[in-house]
C-alpha cells in the first residue's frame, strides 16, 4: 500500500521534472519558469559557464513594478458600518495599527509587493504559535519563497502544497515533545562524517493538503475514496530514510495565493522577469556581439606589400620614417564595424517591447524626458501606464482585505477584547475630538458631583473644570493613553478597507493642482459671492483630484468666515455629549 512519504516524494518529484500543456506544442514548468526567474534577478545565465558579462535590464522594470503597486500599512483602516460604532472603530483601527507596527507589517507588505511582481504570484502562510512570555497565541503572516515550496501547477490554492525548510539540530530537538522519531532523524543525520551538532541543516517537508485516508499510517485500510484536510511533518530526504514526525487534520488551508497577472490553465502567474526572458535574452546577446565586435575594432592592424617591414610596429619610435620601394605600401587597416550602432538599436527595440509588456514607461521609473517633450504629454503618458498598476494595486487591496477578514481581525477581536491600554500619537483633528470630549466628561462628572453634595455650581466653575481637564490631558503633546475594557468590541460592525485609490496619487500633481487654485482664487475678490465662480470652483475641485470634495470645502470656508476661533462651552445643557462613558473606555 503507498505510503503518505511516497506519494510525497511523487509529487515532488513530478514537479521538477513534468510539464503541463497549456495548448497544443505549449508545454509549461513552474520549477523551469521560476528558476529562470531566479537566475535572471541575479544576473546569471541558465547554462553559462564562467563569468560572461550579463546586461541585466529586469530588475529595474521590477522595482518600478513594486512602487507604483505599494501598499503601505496606513492604507488599511477599518470603517464602522453603522454611526453608533464609529467609536469603537475608531479606537480598533488604532489598536490595529499598533499591532501591525509591532509585528513589522510594513516589512512584510514590501516583501509581499516584491515578491508578487518579481515572480507573477504571491502565497501568503498563517502560523499562531503560543507565546509563553505574552500567555498568549502569537499570529504570524509569511510570505512563502518559491525557491522551497512545491505547488499543483495547474491549481496553487486548491492543490497539495509542501514546503522544504532546513531545521538546524537544535530546533528539531526542541520539537521533540511535540513531534515523533525526531531522535531517530538526528542520529541518521550524525552518522554523517561531515556532521556537526551547530551547522548541519537537516530538511523537513511540510505537507498541507486533500488526501486519502488510506495514506495515514494509522488508517491504511481506508477506503481511497476518503479523504481528510491533513498537515504532515516527514524528516529526512530521498538519500535516507525518512520519518513521520507530525500528523494532524485541518479545518482550512493554511495559505492564501494572488497572480500578479493571472494566465488560462496554469497556477503561477506571469510576472515582471517572465514578461522580459525574451528582451533580456536578445539584449544580453546584443550586448555580448557588440563587446565582440568593440574588442576586435579596438585593435590597431596594418598591412603592407614590403618585405622588409616586421610583424610588429610595436618597437618602432615616434617620428620613426618607414622607407618604402617604388610600388610598395603600407597603411591601417580599417577594423570598426558598422554593425554596433545595430547592435545598440536593437538592445533599444527590445527594451521598448519590454515596457510595453510591463507599462513600466520612463516617465513611470522617473527618468528625465526627452528634450522638448511636452509636461503634459508626459503627464498622460504616466497616467495612462499608471492605470495598469492601479488595476494590480486593487487586486493587492482585496486579497489583504480577504486576509484581515479571515485571519487578522478574529485574532485581533480574541487580543483587544480583553482590558488594555491604548497608546497612541494621534492626529490634531483627532486630538480635538477625544480631549474635547475627555474635558467635557470630566467636567460633567465634577458639576454632578458638586450638585449632589448641595454647593452652589455656576457656569464659572464648569468651564473651570473644563479648562483644567483639558490642561491635564494636553501635557502628553500628541499622546494619548485611553484604558480600553474587557469586552468593548463585542458585536461591532465594521469592515476593513484597504485604500488602493485617492491615497496613492502623484504628490506632485496634486500639489500644483492646488497651488492653481489658491493662486487663481486669491486673484478674484469677493469669489465668494459670485455663484457662477463658486460652482466653477467646485467644479475644479471635483476634476482636480487632490482629495477635498467640494462640500468639504465650502463648508471649511463657511466655517472659517463665521465660527470663533474657538468654541467654548456655554452652559452644562449645551455640551457636547461624552465619547466615553461608562462602560465606555476612559482616559487612563
Amino acid at each position: 500500500m503507498r505510503t503518505i512519504i511516497e506519494e510525497v516524494n511523487s509529487i515532488v518529484s513530478n514537479y521538477e521534472t513534468a510539464t503541463i500543456d497549456l495548448a497544443e506544442g505549449l508545454q509549461y514548468s513552474q520549477y523551469q519558469t521560476l528558476k529562470k526567474i531566479d537566475y535572471y534577478s541575479n544576473s546569471k545565465y541558465l547554462k553559462a559557464k564562467g563569468n560572461k558579462a550579463f546586461y541585466n535590464i529586469v530588475n529595474a522594470i521590477v522595482d518600478t513594478s513594486v512602487v507604483a503597486t505599494d501598499i503601505d500599512t496606513k492604507d488599511i483602516q477599518i470603517i464602522a458600518d453603522d454611526k453608533k460604532d464609529f467609536v469603537r472603530a475608531f479606537l480598533l483601527s488604532k489598536d490595529v495599527y499598533n499591532w501591525m507596527k509591532e509585528t513589522d507589517f510594513a516589512c512584510f507588505l514590501n516583501e509581499a509587493g516584491e515578491t508578487r511582481a518579481r515572480y507573477g504570484g504571491l502565497l501568503v502562510k498563517k502560523t499562531e504559535e503560543y507565546d509563553e512570555d505574552a500567555k498568549e497565541n502569537q499570529l504570524e503572516l509569511e510570505v512563502v519563497h518559491w525557491a522551497n515550496v512545491v505547488t499543483d501547477q495547474c491549481d496553487i490554492e486548491d492543490g497539495a502544497i509542501i514546503e522544504k525548510h532546513y531545521m538546524s539540530v537544535s530546533d528539531l530537538v526542541a520539537k521533540k515533545d511535540l513531534w515523533n522519531n525526531v531522535k531517530e532523524v538526528v542520529e541518521m543525520y550524525a552518522k554523517d562524517k561531515k556532521f556537526t551538532a551547530s551547522g548541519t541543516k537537516i530538511p523537513v517537508y511540510e505537507v498541507h493538503g486533500e488526501f486519502p485516508k488510506n495514506l495515514n499510517p494509522e488508517t491504511p485500510d481506508a477506503d481511497i475514496t476518503e479523504f481528510e484536510n491533513v498537515c504532515y511533518y516527514i524528516g529526512g530526504d530521498t538519500s535516507k530514510k525518512q520519518f513521520v514526525m507530525y500528523r494532524e487534520e485541518e479545518k482550512e488551508s493554511p495559505y492564501k495565493y494572488l497572480a500578479w497577472k493571472k494566465v488560462s490553465k496554469r497556477g503561477l502567474g506571469r510576472g515582471v522577469v517572465e514578461e522580459g526572458f525574451w528582451a533580456q535574452q536578445e539584449t544580453n546577446d546584443a550586448m555580448l556581439a557588440e563587446k565582440s565586435a568593440m574588442a576586435i575594432s579596438s585593435k590597431v592592424v596594418f598591412s603592407t606589400t614590403s618585405k622588409k617591414i616586421g610583424n610588429n610596429v610595436n618597437n618602432v619610435d615616434n617620428g620613426h620614417i618607414i622607407e618604402l620601394d617604388a610600388n610598395e605600401s603600407f597603411q591601417q587597416v580599417n577594423t570598426m564595424s558598422n554593425a554596433i550602432p545595430e547592435f545598440r538599436s536593437l538592445m533599444e527595440r527590445w527594451f521598448a517591447q519590454y515596457e510595453k509588456a510591463t507599462a513600466a514607461y520612463d516617465s513611470q521609473r522617473g527618468e528625465t524626458p526627452p528634450s522638448g517633450q511636452p509636461y503634459r504629454l508626459q503627464a498622460l503618458v504616466q497616467n495612462q501606464s499608471g492605470s495598469m498598476f492601479d488595476y494590480r494595486r486593487e487586486d493587492m487591496g482585496i486579497f489583504l482585505t480577504e486576509i484581515f477578514n479571515d485571519w487578522v481581525i478574529p485574532y485581533l477581536m480574541k487580543k483587544f477584547n480583553k482590558q488594555h491600554l491604548l497608546a497612541y500619537e494621534f492626529s490634531a483633528e483627532e486630538l480635538k475630538m477625544i480631549d474635547t470630549n475627555f474635558a467635557t466628561n470630566q467636567a460633567n462628572d465634577k458639576t454632578i458631583e458638586a450638585i449632589l453634595n448641595g454647593q452652589v455650581h455656576k457656569e464659572e466653575d464648569y468651564q473651570s473644570y473644563f479648562d483644567m481637564a483639558l490642561n491635564e490631558v494636553q501635557t502628553t503633546k500628541a499622546h494619548r493613553f485611553i484604558d480600553i475594557p474587557k469586552g468593548y468590541f463585542n458585536d461591532i460592525t465594521a469592515k476593513v478597507t484597504v485604500l488602493t485609490t485617492g491615497e496613492q496619487k502623484n504628490k506632485i500633481a496634486t500639489m500644483d493642482s492646488l497651488n492653481s487654485i489658491l493662486v487663481t482664487l486669491s486673484k478674484i475678490p469677493n469669489w465668494r459671492d459670485d455663484p457662477v465662480i463658486n460652482e466653477s470652483v467646485s467644479k475644479i475641485m471635483e476634476l482636480s483630484g487632490v482629495g477635498i470634495s467640494p462640500a468639504t470645502f465650502s463648508t471649511k470656508m463657511d466655517n472659517t468666515a463665521t465660527q470663533p476661533p474657538q468654541a467654548q462651552p456655554q452652559s452644562n445643557s449645551a455640551q457636547p455629549q461624552p465619547m466615553m462613558a461608562q462602560t465606555q473606555p476612559v482616559m487612563a
